[in-house]
């Protein structure tokens, strides 16, 4: 079956337009761009944002190896002539959660840490 796809949505702006100022400060006192909309430090909660895609990743993977894992046992249960490799998903699934997943709660603490002694560097002191 061929899904449709959705109609394509035009720009408000023209292409090669120049935004206004307005539009830049996303109308708002602060000048704050439309896309900051989150409250408090940004450029504080950027950050450790590569911690935090590591932490998401880690659990992703993690909760798609349990997924795998449970299948896996299930077949083994039933009976199978793949036996092997189911016992390989299993394997591999208690590898991860045992070696992979307790690192997140690592990167969960520094990403809430507050951590900056990166971002305060200055060019001079090289």
């Amino acid at each position: 079956m061929r899904r449709s796809r959705a109609p394509l949505v035009r720009a408000s702006i023209p292409l090669g337009a120049r935004p206004s100022e307005s539009d830049a400060r996303g109308g708002r006192p602060d000048g704050a761009p439309r896309w900051a909309r989150a409250r408090g430090d940004i450029e504080g909660m950027m950050r450790h944002s590569a911690d935090f895609l590591s932490l998401v990743a880690i659990v992703v993977v993690a909760w798609l190896w349990l997924w795998q894992a449970t299948l896996a046992k299930e077949a083994l249960l039933r009976g199978t002539d793949d036996g092997d490799f189911y016992e390989g998903k299993v394997c591999a699934a208690q590898y991860w959660i045992a070696t992979e997943l307790p690192r997140a709660m690592s990167l969960a603490k520094l990403c809430r840490s507050g951590e900056d002694s990166y971002a305060r560097m200055r060019d001079a002191w090289f």
